[in-house]
């Protein structure tokens, strides 16, 4: 199942009543950005794996992990590259 949500602060409440295997997140949004919807979801011991996308260099792959983000993708990605991302997550 794809669950979809136009921000963070709607990410958080969908997320607790429809779980989910791989969460993949724009680090912009309009109420806020991608690290305070990682915080949220950690905050509540949530271990789901955490994918970053971003077209903007402010960010780095580095910070993503050290704040528990599985892994950070660049925008434009193919398919595959996602779908590669997306196995990798699952499998951990």
């Amino acid at each position: 199942m794809v669950v979809t949500a136009d921000g963070g602060n709607q990410a958080l409440a969908l997320l607790k009543s429809n779980p989910v295997s791989v969460i993949l997140s724009d680090y912009r949004m309009p109420d806020g950005d991608g690290l305070q919807l990682l915080n949220g979801l950690r905050a509540r011991d949530d271990l789901t794996p955490f994918i970053f996308m971003t077209g903007f260099s402010d960010i780095t792959v580095a910070q993503a992990k050290i704040r528990g983000a599985f892994d950070l993708i660049q925008k434009p990605f193919g398919l595959d590259e996602i779908l590669k991302l997306f196995e990798q997550a699952l499998a951990k």
